[in-house]
Order: structure tokens, then sequence, then C-alpha cells
């Protein structure tokens, strides 16, 4: 049975930094074609026929990029913040997506209101796939913070397994104001801070941004920066630019 060749033009792939044989059985490597032959040729002594033992692999670097992914409450808890949150987390992407072309970055964002969390937009360098799928933004009703952190960390899995390159940074938007819980009778509390300490033991960091007035501030989400890793940044009203400079303060694509 042939070996299984890569696809072409995969993301992950980088450039070839070496040839070598393959082992006896092994599967899902890129042929390299010239040292194949080459192979073949000095062990009949001819450009004859290419046996599995001739075969040689491309060894690549593999690509690393960066998978911002943004995690956005468009739940109505505090009024009209969620229509800043989402317009700042929409102005981001777009940003973020105009300069993909340099950092390789890829780019989603998931909502979370009423019931559950929504992919608005999967990975993606696409600009226009962002304007087309981010052309209109959900807002409204309870805050399902759980699954919103549960969806992410799926969406990051699959994107790993498909990249093992990527570099994952979730930014979490929100007021904090979590009161949907995944399982019934649990609070929702110790589900949000358990997802993100298994998240981050996968390593998995994240930006946490409260939204939250100071006068109605609470504990929530520096808890959830702490069980991440990190320290929570306040934006009463988040602009796209405010937070594309706390992920230029990562190091993440300038803008």
């Amino acid at each position: 049975m042939p070996p299984r060749l890569r696809r072409r033009g995969q993301e992950s792939a980088g450039p070839v930094t070496a040839v070598r044989p393959t082992c006896s059985g092994e599967r899902g490597f890129e042929v390299a074609l010239e040292a194949s032959l080459r192979a073949a040729a000095r062990r009949s002594g001819s450009l004859g026929r290419v046996l599995a033992a001739d075969l040689h692999k491309k060894i690549r670097r593999r690509w690393r990029y960066p998978l911002i992914v943004f995690l956005v409450d468009a739940s109505e808890s505090m009024g009209e913040g969620a229509v800043a949150r989402m317009a700042a987390a929409k102005g981001a992407v777009l940003v973020l997506l105009r300069a993909a072309y340099i950092e390789r970055c890829r780019v989603a964002l998931v909502a979370f209101r009423g019931e559950g969390a929504e992919i608005l937009l999967p990975p993606t360098r696409s600009i226009a796939l962002a304007r087309e799928r981010l052309r209109r933004l959900p807002i409204g009703g309870a805050t399902p913070l759980a699954d919103g952190l549960w969806s992410a960390w799926r969406l990051i899995r699959r994107e790993r397994a498909r990249f093992p390159g990527a570099r994952p940074l979730l930014v979490v938007i929100s007021d904090g104001e979590a009161n949907v819980p995944l399982e019934p009778g649990r609070k929702v509390i110790e589900e949000v801070l358990d997802i993100a300490a298994r998240m981050s033991s996968e390593g998995i960091p994240a930006l946490v941004i409260d939204s939250c007035p100071p006068d109605g501030r609470h504990q929530e989400m520096a808890r959830l920066a702490r069980a991440f890793g990190g320290e929570v940044r306040h934006l009463e009203r988040p602009r796209s630019s405010q937070v594309l400079e706390l992920l230029r303060e990562k190091g993440l694509p300038q803008t």
C-alpha cells in the first residue's frame, strides 16, 4: 500500500530542513522524490523501480503562528455593555486579520449569551469571511460563561490537532456575571474556574478583560485570570484599539 502523502499547502508545514530514510512500515510522511530515486539507483545500479526501502522523507521546520480566540460576553447583564464588548472584539478581529499575512495569525470569535455559546467566526486568516460572519452580532439574554469557555477550549483543541504549530491565546471579554451552569445544581463560578485551570494546564494562556464598571465590580474575573495564571485587565467600555494594545503588550501581531 503506498505511503500517505502530506497534503500540499498544509499550513503547519514549514521549510524543508533535512531529508532522511523512512522506517519500515512508516506512514503519513512527505516523500522526498529525488532522494528516493537516488537510493533506488544506488541499490539497482540503474534508475529502476522505487521500492519501499528506497523511500526518503522530507523533514520540515514546523511553522508556529498565533491563534487568537476571542470569547465575548454577548449577554445584557450590564445594560449596553454587550454592544461595546462585541464591537471591540469585531474591530480587533478585523485589524488583526489585516496584519495576518505578516504573522500567519489565525483569529476566531466565540460569543456566549442566552443558554449557550456560538462560534461566530471559526479560526481563519480571511478578512472577507470575518466581515461576512460578523456582519450581525447577536446580543441579549443570560451569561453562560462556562459554556463559552468549554466551546473555546474545544475549538482550540481541534485547531491544534489540525495545525500543531498553533500558539493559542484566549481573549475573554466579560463583566463576569456568569449565571448559567453547564451541570445543573453546580455553582457556576466553580465550573468556570475548573475549566480555566484545565485549559491552563494544557498550555492555553488567556488575556482576561473585565468590562464591569468600578462601582459594580466583583472578584469573578480576577479569579478567572488567576486560574489562567495571569492578571485581570479592566476596560469598562472596551474599544478595539485598547484590546489591540493589550495584545501588543503580549508580543502578538503588530498592527
